[in-house]
């Protein structure tokens, strides 16, 4: 049994640094609040006894002032020093008289500034003012010896929560994704796909790990199957076209069947995109990683984009196992320029790739039709790939695909239409007809299937006669109701 250890594993890396990072700034941010409040505490200190020093000193002092008994100022400014944190008291009067009590030694002091005033006759008489030193350097180290304490309390803490985190990711997902990875890399175009399993004891229920395994084998066997069965389908080609003649009600059933393996090769189109993004992407991290000095915002944009393609690969996993499942279209209310953006962007590096302008415009007001969803973008998206791949096949000039939908005498209409070659008067007849292809290595059941799935849906689909300006496709779909 292979060792599959997190040394392997370099989304665990990632995983663990991001972990540690952001925990060290929540470590230093808690830090720097616990002691802003200790610091604030300490200043309320300092006020706490200037305002002792007004309410119960200030007073006596005022009197002794003006009596002017130099013995009792003196006595009651050394009272001032004996407060803890002062250092130094100065009296200053009229004429530039000073009283001075206690000696400055810290090398960080705050000033504080007190009116002295006599009360004579229900009127305030000033008799000068008096300026309290107070040192701060015990409050600056105790703050330095708390913060010093919290911080490393705190990042105790942090580093216990991820080593524990860095262990459970290892335990129970790194090691699972690696053994699936090196699975997967072993198996050989045409060859009977190894069932996946992991090495896991069944102490929880069944779990997205599990349920991704099961996916990823039922997808594995589904290819494998699909693969001998359009090597099959090829062969009997001919055959098929007379029996579908000869016996018209069975056509939709024979389209469905050979429709999988059209659907099969259009997901593994689909997913060509994302997978190309993330070998591009990875490479690029691999670049920045030896890069110096290391530019950590360039590779996470990097690692963003590898996320996203891969969200987006898992998503046309998931939606190709719902249309190969699927038979009878399940029809809900859906919204279909949200549905067009989901296929463009699914398509999105198709089109990059071709340097192609789509116009998506969309209404000022959400347009919904009845109609199964999978199966929509399924027709979508074959038409939208029809497109690019007859713009392709011109140069020179702006090439462009225009989609729209409006709403049409309780009908949607869903116009796609691109500036390409445009298709021939003489095939525009047998364009829809079951496997009638214009394309040299195509089955000839894209349109075809599009025309059935839309029928099962209460729609259809039509061509717009553009010769040499393009073509245009028209999806007619009931709208949605209410009622």
């Amino acid at each position: 049994m292979r060792n599959y250890s997190f040394r392997y594993s370099l989304l665990g890396r990632w995983f663990i640094l991001y972990s540690v990072i952001f925990s060290s700034c929540i470590a230093m941010l808690l830090t720097v609040i616990q002691v802003y409040g200790e610091y604030n505490h300490e200043l309320s200190k300092h006020s706490m006894y200037h305002k002792i020093i007004e309410q119960s000193l200030l007073d006596s002092l005022s009197k002794s002032v003006w009596i002017y008994d130099d013995s009792q100022i003196y006595t009651q400014l050394q009272g001032i020093v004996n407060i803890p944190s002062v250092e130094r008291a100065m009296l200053v009067l009229p004429e530039n008289v000073r009283f001075n009590v206690g000696e400055v030694t810290a090398n960080n002091i705050q000033q504080h500034r007190i009116d002295v005033n006599y009360q004579l006759q229900s009127n305030d008489q000033n008799m000068g003012y008096l300026i309290v030193y107070s040192e701060m350097d015990s409050t600056y180290k105790h703050l330095l010896d708390f913060g010093s304490f919290m911080l490393l309390a705190n990042a105790t803490k942090t580093a216990f929560v991820v080593l524990f985190m860095l262990f459970l990711f290892n335990h129970l997902i790194g090691r699972h994704l690696t053994r699936i990875s090196n699975d997967l890399a072993l198996y050989r175009e045409g060859e009977k796909p190894n069932r996946i399993t992991l090495d896991r004891q069944k102490k929880f229920a069944h779990d997205e790990l599990d349920t991704l395994v099961d996916s990823i084998n039922n997808l594995q066997r589904r290819v494998y199957f699909e693969q001998h069965n359009a090597k099959n389908q090829a062969r009997q080609k001919d055959v098929f076209q007379n029996e579908i003649i000869a016996q018209k009600e069975k056509l939709l059933m024979l389209e469905r069947n050979v429709g999988l393996s059209e659907i099969s090769r259009s997901f593994a189109q689909e997913l060509r995109g994302p997978l190309t993004g993330i070998k591009g992407y990875s490479e690029l991290c691999q670049q920045q990683l030896s890069a110096m000095p290391l530019d950590k915002n360039s590779l996470r944009r990097s690692l963003d984009k590898v996320r996203d393609n891969s969200l987006q690969a898992v998503a046309i996993l998931e939606r190709s196992t719902e249309i190969l499942k699927s038979s009878e279209p399940n029809c809900v209310k859906v919204d279909i320029n949200e549905t067009i953006a989901s296929v463009l962007l699914m398509l999105s590096h198709n089109i990059a790739e071709a340097d192609i302008l789509v116009k998506h415009q969309t209404a000022t007001h959400p347009v919904y039709v009845f109609a199964d969803e999978l199966q929509l973008e399924q027709v979508l998206v074959n038409l939208l790939r029809n497109a690019i791949e007859a713009l392709l096949e011109k140069s020179g000039d702006l090439l462009f695909i225009e989609i729209s939908a409006i709403t049409q005498n309780n009908n949607v209409v869903v116009r796609i239409e691109d500036n390409g070659n445009g298709i021939e008067k003489s095939m525009q007849e047998k364009l829809f007809t079951p496997f009638f292809s214009t394309k040299n290595n195509g089955l000839g059941v894209g349109l075809s299937l599009c025309r059935i799935l839309l029928s099962g849906m209460g729609g259809s689909i039509t061509l717009v006669d553009k010769v040499g300006l393009g073509a245009c496709f028209c999806i007619n779909l009931p709208e949605f109701t209410n009622q």
